[in-house]
């Protein structure tokens, strides 16, 4: 992962934390409970905490994706989609774990 993407993933952590711990104890804040939006959020909660951590979960996971797919032997590769572009087929990596 890129230092650029490890660092949108920490912001990302943050604010989901940041986000969640606002629902749980947002009343606390005079500024923040007494806020239309925050009113109407409080009837539905637990909704927008799932939402959220889910929310920001596939929002890190996309970012943490390299679209590797690699076949290794004995410590040795043997396929890599990030050099073929494609994904190998079952005849193919048979073939050379028997020429191995």
């Amino acid at each position: 992962m890129t230092p650029t993407k490890q660092a949108v993933s920490k912001v990302l952590t943050f604010a989901q934390y940041g986000m969640i711990a606002l629902l749980i104890f947002g009343q606390r804040i005079p500024v923040v409970a007494n806020h239309p939006i925050y009113l109407r959020v409080q009837q539905s909660k637990w909704m927008y905490i799932i939402g959220a951590y889910l929310l920001f979960n596939t929002l890190q996971k996309s970012l943490s994706q390299s679209g590797a797919f690699e076949v290794y032997l004995d410590d040795n590769i043997i396929f890599s989609k990030l050099t073929q572009g494609r994904v190998p087929t079952l005849p193919e990596i048979l073939n050379k774990i028997r020429a191995s």
